[in-house]
């Protein structure tokens, strides 16, 4: 689900802050060769396109979801991880789309301004 709307709604429900994930290139205008993960996402893309994950009423609610988000692609990337043999020395190098989203996702007040833009975000990601 986009975030576009929201902003104009926000009064009327009891959310008051979104954890939005950044969009991702759709794969088929990509070019065929392997791709960095974190080119895939479109980083600079509006607060408007970017993806609802959830609603919290609270900041804390909202952070904690976020941190249960990366906890999860981190528990997944392991288990493809251990499935696929990779050698110990090589698990840095080894990040999953999944992992790259959840460190770029991030919280957003509901009535913050930059919602109600289609200029990018105004904050840097945490």
């Amino acid at each position: 689900m986009r975030v576009q709307g929201l902003a104009c709604i926000a009064g009327s429900v009891l959310a008051a802050w979104y954890l939005l994930q950044p969009p991702m290139k759709d794969a088929y205008k990509l070019p065929p060769r392997i791709q960095p993960l974190r080119s895939l996402v479109i980083v600079d893309a509006p607060l408007s396109q970017w993806d609802l994950r959830g609603s919290f009423v609270s900041e804390e609610a909202c952070q904690a979801a976020r941190k249960q988000l990366q906890d999860d692609a981190e528990a997944a990337a392991q288990a493809k991880i251990e499935a696929a043999g990779v050698r110990p020395e090589n698990v840095k190098s080894y990040l999953t789309l999944e992992q790259v989203l959840s460190q770029l996702s991030r919280c957003l007040a509901a009535d913050d301004p930059a919602l109600e833009t289609n200029g990018p975000p105004r904050a840097a990601f945490n």
